[in-house]
């Protein structure tokens, strides 16, 4: 029968040690286990250490615990410094965490963990992955440059992930890792190269690089990765191209290249990543998307998200995949050709994009019957001031969209410190009109069951409404109506203000 874990005083770091008969765990002290080396540690299978908060001076573990555990597979000393030999570490080690090492590089003569296949050195002082330098070494100077056998340590390694690394400036040279499927190099704010061997790993499938905000290129060779899923530049503030073949990348699915400022365009050949199913350009300063991104019929998720600059994208009529197109904020773009015609589209944002022409055009002709969730602009019509009191009218264009639910009103950005609604006209499919005119009565604090709500800074203000038959407002049959004229007043102007509808899919 497995026995229960020990329980120590919780003001002490604990090690939880993991027994592969019966998988026993038991819980020590971070001292007392010390104290037990030789204790049946011949069946120990992993090791996970538990610091709690606040805890500081945490004593150092002697590596030569770890001599007799020959069937040792997980070992978590996270914020745990080791002293001794590495080639202490049994060779059956197969992952390896150790957040905030305190190496500057793992010390390849006496790390011999010839099995190991997760590596995760987060948030360390490393400055290079194995130093010094390999090819200087032993076996290697005995050999062509051509011929050096590489991967004589890390010949099994899969996972490398060396995030927040703040002091590395180079990737490892990859020939070390011929095998790898996932790197993580996010945070790595002073790493500003990545090394030409990138392209001979044919195994890699996740390549993670956001937050590099040094890296200003990437080698051509990259393109040789047949299989790659996932490449993620986010925040690479400095890098400004992108290469040429980067259409070669057949098996990618996702390319992140959001807040990278100084990518001013992308290459044509984007539009031969045929297996691209998200691409996000959020917060970026290119003015237009290349036309071939019109031929990506696999993507199903475009984002483009505060590109100030912006100004076109190619006709996305061919993008029938397409279930989330997210362009808020690009309040210089004109036009988005080609939306009505999309009928998979699950989620549009285009909340912001105050300078849209033909929204009445676009929303008439569109046919969301998988939407689920709309953000839309509203355009400011009719504006007036007279005695103090200033008033605008902002038009809503509506598409069809089945069993449409709750439809929210959101006025945000500058807004009147105090502004009420005085009347709601909806305009029906067959052009005719419904008006609803503010309440004089005291429930007005109370939320009637209509579809409109006003909707200030994303919280619910109750606003209530009545026809002219005094009952409170009735626009709950949303795909009855195709426009929402709403006019507003205030004390003080609307300078500043921003209009949107947003448009829920009423769940069965």
């Amino acid at each position: 029968m497995a026995k229960g874990p020990r329980r120590q005083s919780s003001k002490v770091p604990q090690l939880a040690i993991i027994y592969g008969e019966g998988a026993r765990i038991n819980l020590f002290s971070f001292h007392t286990w010390q104290l037990s080396i030789g204790m049946g540690t011949d069946k120990v299978e992993a090791i996970i250490f538990h610091r709690h908060d606040r805890q500081h001076n945490i004593p150092p573990l002697n590596t030569m615990s770890f001599r007799n555990m020959d069937e040792l597979r997980i070992l978590d000393t996270s914020f745990v410094r080791m002293e001794g030999l590495f080639q202490d570490l049994p060779k059956s080690l197969k992952f390896l965490r150790w957040w905030q090492c305190p190496l500057k590089s793992l010390p390849i003569i006496d790390f011999e963990v010839m099995n190991i296949v997760v590596v995760d050195l987060t948030e360390s002082i490393i400055e290079e992955f194995l130093g010094p330098s390999v090819t200087s070494m032993w076996p290697f100077h005995y050999f062509h440059r051509q011929e050096a056998n590489y991967s004589w340590t890390f010949g099994q390694l899969k996972v490398l992930i060396l995030k927040d690394c703040e002091n590395l400036k180079s990737t490892p040279d990859f020939r070390l890792i011929p095998n790898a499927n996932k790197l993580v190099f996010e945070g790595c704010t002073n790493l500003g190269r990545v090394h030409e061997s990138i392209g001979d790993l044919q195994s890699l499938v996740c390549l993670n690089l956001g937050g590099c905000h040094s890296l200003n290129r990437i080698p051509d060779s990259i393109c040789h990765l047949s299989s790659l899923e996932i490449l993620n530049f986010d925040c690479c503030y400095k890098l400004s191209t992108l290469p040429k073949k980067l259409g070669d990348l057949q098996s990618l699915k996702k390319l992140v290249l959001r807040s990278c400022w100084s990518l001013r365009e992308l290459p044509e050949e984007i539009g031969r990543l045929t297996s691209l199913k998200v691409l996000q350009l959020s917060q970026g300063k290119m003015q237009w998307i290349p036309e071939s991104v019109g031929l990506l019929t696999n993507l199903q998720e475009l984002e483009a998200i505060l590109c100030a600059y912006l100004k076109t994208i190619p006709d996305i009529s061919n993008l029938q995949a397409l279930r989330r197109l997210r362009l808020s904020g690009c309040f210089q773009l004109m036009d988005v050709p080609g939306l009505s015609k999309l009928r998979c589209l699950e989620s549009l944002h285009l909340d912001g994009c105050e300078r849209l022409r033909n929204m009445n055009d676009m929303m008439r002709e569109a046919k969301f019957e998988h939407g689920k969730y709309l953000s839309l602009p509203g355009q400011p019509m009719d504006s007036s001031c007279s005695e103090s009191t200033w008033s605008v009218t902002v038009s809503f264009s509506l598409p069809n969209v089945p069993r449409l639910g709750n439809t929210n009103v959101v006025v945000e950005g500058r807004v009147p410190r105090s502004y009420r609604v005085t009347q709601v006209r909806a305009e029906r499919h067959d052009n005719s009109w419904i008006i609803f005119r503010r309440a004089e009565s005291n429930e007005a604090q109370t939320e009637p069951e209509e579809v409109i709500r006003i909707i200030r800074g994303g919280a619910f203000i109750p606003r209530k409404l009545e026809d002219d038959r005094g009952k409170g407002v009735m626009v709950r049959d949303g795909k009855g109506y195709r426009g929402i004229d709403v006019t507003f007043e205030a004390e003080s102007d609307f300078r500043g203000t921003q209009f949107r509808i947003d448009l829920y899919r009423r769940r069965i």
